[in-house]
């Protein structure tokens, strides 16, 4: 590597020189901010005649070149370099048009963009993306035709309409001025991919996706490159974008998750993925990349449904999405996958996507915390057992207990007589009351996109004096303190501020001016009951939630399976049966499995205690010694512990323990330290 201060104009008119943008760089993303900053910065030095330094250029070549045009490969600088050179176009075509500066026009395009004696593919100076290519090359011969938004053009046109003949001769003097570091590299030698991440705080920081791309392209030559970018990477970042935006990085950290088991960091999915996947050869790179092409079809489908061409399907990703279930990703990717390779059934993937809908809102209904599902949805994947797709899946998810569990009907049941729907998240309400709604119904009743039906409080928030002499003071208080909110006392009205705070009856018969606003004329499911009542009591709301319950366990029901016919699988440490004569086949702590060296025998309770308390020591030694030095027996002194296990170069615990009492002391542990949701064990099956 070598590194030089170099004046901008000497590198520029290098001879017989090209700078090439290489595939794998992002797009030229220089906006008019960065433009109009530079440009100022370039009429001062041009004013003051003061060297300016503009950063680093760094580029890779390929040794000594004995003939034709020098390829210098640009790794870092392209943005400054190609906003330059658009300058330069902008100031050639100025010349141009004014016969004052006719030699200066030539000088500018035979110096700074065209290589005068090179071939057609070698003739411009600079090489962008192909992506850029065609509006770089129309700007120079101003031929603009494009009709789709570009960097490229945008800044040339703010560059021409800002040079005049006040301040030309400034921003000619300005970029003779400019200075930079020239650091160049040799592909025998030097690490251009270490270089580049170091060089990686300069600019428009990159994103997670353009290490990535740059880590996959960098190393391989050019033809390897454009084959790579144009069979795969392409394909991928096309799948995984929306509406304009490109959601790579996020297909990226839930492949990981998903193949590695392992949650990712979004501020690590980089180095995660150079990690996990070493590029040994190029058979190796396009192995990798086939398994991400093909699991970013469904991705792309997940985060944009209107991909799916089957309504069916498409209505239940957009359940998905609405819901937000997006930690679901990297199992339903796997899952859609085999549906698109018709290893199961479209019914089957529409039983599994409805399945995933009920579990999420089933929780939702009990509060039970979401920040357990990105553990459960990473590894879920790998327990199914594709001869048994379904029930498997099922099984699984309906043997969790504690936080992770699906909550059952009579949970359900207790939840929604108190549960605060009104104030609930916009769409988990809406989501709600539509099912409810349209659950069996030919005539669908468009709620989220309909303004003109809103939720309304069948006692009312701010009730009249109606309602204290219609109701007794006992029903008048519980639907003031309790029931105000629940989904008993929750309707849906096309008519909600017209209805507004009157008396019951008033409002189930209302009809001003013949425009049937009360209950008794709507059409809505929902309302069907209230225009038999004469009254809204407590009786009557009790019995209103009773049939909305039903209707509720009905649409989210779950699967009515056997879960005590197949084998016992993972449960948290909390909720397993005591461990006296039962052997451990793994523990999993964070995510990550633990379990004996040579898979075939059992994990020792020993080896699992010590595993668990070296792993809580690491996270805060001095809080674990404190509070546990005395009750778990650790000790600084081998010789005062008839088993010791170290936990660090300074203590040791005592292991010498029967299964039960090492199960009471990591419980004791795991609550201290708030990890009561992070352990999971499995016991073997030859227990």
């Amino acid at each position: 590597m070598k590194a030089s201060e170099v004046k901008l104009d000497d590198f520029l008119s290098k001879v017989d020189t090209q700078f090439v943008i290489p595939i794998y760089q992002r797009n030229y993303e220089w906006r008019r901010p960065h433009c109009e900053q530079l440009l100022n910065d370039i009429i001062e030095v041009g004013t003051t005649h003061q060297p300016h330094f503009i950063g680093s250029i760094v580029f890779i070549h390929d040794g000594v070149y004995t003939s034709g045009v020098k390829e210098l490969i640009i790794i870092d600088g392209q943005q400054r370099l190609t906003t330059i050179t658009l300058l330069f176009i902008a100031l050639y075509h100025y010349a141009l048009n004014n016969n004052d500066y006719n030699n200066l026009a030539q000088k500018i395009y035979k110096k700074y963009l065209i290589n005068e004696f090179a071939n057609d593919e070698q003739r411009l100076k600079l090489k962008p993306t192909e992506n850029n290519d065609s509006d770089l090359k129309s700007v120079l011969t101003n031929s603009i035709h494009t009709s789709e938004f570009s960097n490229i053009i945008n800044n040339y046109n703010f560059f021409k309409n800002r040079i005049t003949s006040e301040n030309i001769n400034a921003i000619l003097d300005g970029l003779q001025m400019l200075m930079f570091v020239e650091i160049s590299l040799d592909r025998n030698y030097d690490n251009a991919q270490r270089i580049f991440e170091s060089l990686n705080s300069t600019g428009l920081e990159l994103s997670q996706a353009d290490l990535i791309r740059n880590y996959i392209l960098m190393e391989l030559t050019a033809s390897q490159q454009k084959e790579i970018y144009n069979n795969f990477w392409e394909c991928i970042e096309k799948n995984t974008r929306i509406d304009g935006v490109n959601k790579l990085p996020d297909f990226i950290r839930d492949y990981l998750t998903s193949t590695k088991e392992n949650i990712v960091n979004k501020n690590e999915v980089y180095h995660t993925f150079k990690n996990e996947f070493p590029i040994k050869d190029y058979d190796c790179l396009t192995n990798i990349l086939s398994h991400i092409k093909q699991l970013s079809i469904p991705y792309g489908r997940l985060i944009n449904p209107m991909l799916e061409s089957d309504v069916d399907i498409r209505k239940q990703i957009d359940n998905i999405n609405r819901l937000e279930i997006n930690t679901s990703y990297p199992f339903l990717m796997r899952v859609y996958d085999d549906y698109i390779k018709t290893i199961i059934e479209k019914d089957t993937f529409i039983r599994i996507l409805q399945f995933i809908q009920t579990y999420s809102f089933r929780r939702y209904i009990l509060d039970l915390p979401t920040n357990t599902l990105n553990k459960i949805f990473m590894s879920l994947y790998d327990k199914i057992d594709k001869d048994n797709y379904e029930e498997s899946l099922y099984v699984h998810i309906l043997r969790f207990t504690g936080k992770q569990r699906m909550p059952n009907d009579e949970e359900i049941t207790e939840a929604l007589k108190d549960k605060d729907i009104y104030h609930s998240k916009a769409k988990n309400k809406d989501f709600l009351f539509e099912n409810l709604e349209n659950w069996g119904n030919r005539e669908i009743v468009d709620i989220v996109n309909n303004d003109n039906i809103t939720i309304e409080h069948i006692f009312p928030q701010n009730p009249s004096l109606e309602w204290r002499t219609d109701l007794s003071k006992e029903d008048f208080s519980d639907f003031s303190s309790k029931y105000l909110h629940t989904i008993g006392n929750l309707t849906l009205s096309g008519n909600n501020g017209k209805l507004g705070n009157r008396g019951f009856v008033y409002k189930r018969d209302m009809n001003d001016n013949d425009g049937e606003q009360g209950y008794k004329y709507s059409r809505l499911w929902l309302n069907t009951d209230l225009k038999q009542l004469n009254e809204w009591s407590v009786r009557n709301y009790k019995a209103r939630t009773k049939r909305l319950t039903k209707r509720f366990l009905q649409i989210w029901a779950i699967p009515q399976i056997n879960i005590n016919q197949i084998e016992d699988g993972e449960v948290n440490i909390f909720d397993a049966d005591d461990p006296t004569g039962k052997k451990l086949e793994y523990a999993k702590f964070f995510g990550r499995i633990f379990r004996n060296r040579n898979n075939e025998n059992a994990l020792s309770y020993a080896s699992f205690y010590h595993y668990i308390a070296k792993n809580i020591y690491d996270l805060a030694p001095e809080e674990f010694i404190s509070n546990f030095a005395e009750s778990l027996s650790i000790s600084s002194n081998i010789e005062d512990l008839n088993r010791p296990k170290a936990i660090s170069d300074t203590y040791y615990i005592e292991t010498n323990l029967s299964g039960a009492d090492i199960f009471k002391r990591i419980k004791q542990i795991l609550k201290a330290f708030n990890l009561d949701e992070e352990l999971y064990i499995k016991y073997s099956s030859n227990s």
